[in-house]
């Protein structure tokens, strides 16, 4: 089985996939917006549903003026009656007024407003690295490990980890 992560293109197929939740979304001439989903600074491709909700907690956290300000100086928006138009009070009206209103927002998400980025939601992977790190394991003696345990086999491990 192939695992594809992050864009992936094909022709004028175009898949996506979120770095938190997995789901897919493919089709032809696709872009980040059919697919409801955008990409931060940093790489991570999330579906809106996760960015809503952080941008509500940070609203409620830091103040929404405060939040549309860190958006003004991302964006390097300056002009007044452009603060107006990408102007947002909740999660819902960012994704409107700013991420589908500003040029490329969609694919330049501040790291603030990325759930991974921001620690919000931890990706399996970037979990167990800590795990490995924390405990001072080499990713060799577990593999050692797991190979003598499963007889060698993938399949016995697989039915392992579903129990």
């Amino acid at each position: 089985m192939k695992v594809i992560l992050g864009f992936v293109s094909n022709s004028s197929s175009s898949s996506f996939v979120c770095d938190i939740s997995g789901r897919v979304e493919s089709g032809w001439d696709m872009c980040l917006r059919d697919a409801e989903m955008c990409e931060c600074e940093n790489g991570h491709c999330v579906g809106e549903e996760h960015i809503v909700s952080l941008i509500d907690d940070v609203i409620k956290k830091d103040g929404v003026d405060k939040v549309n300000e860190m958006v003004f100086a991302f964006y390097e928006i300056d002009d007044e009656d452009a603060k107006e138009s990408v102007h947002f009070s909740n999660g819902h009206e960012f994704i409107h007024n700013v991420v589908d209103e500003v040029d490329d927002a969609r694919y330049s998400l501040p790291a603030e407003f990325c759930p991974i980025c921001s620690l919000t939601s931890i990706t399996d992977v970037d979990m167990l690295l800590y795990l490995l790190k924390k405990a001072d394991v080499m990713r060799k003696d577990i593999a050692a490990v797991m190979k003598k345990e499963f007889d060698g086999n993938h399949n016995q491990l697989r039915e392992w980890l579903k129990k």
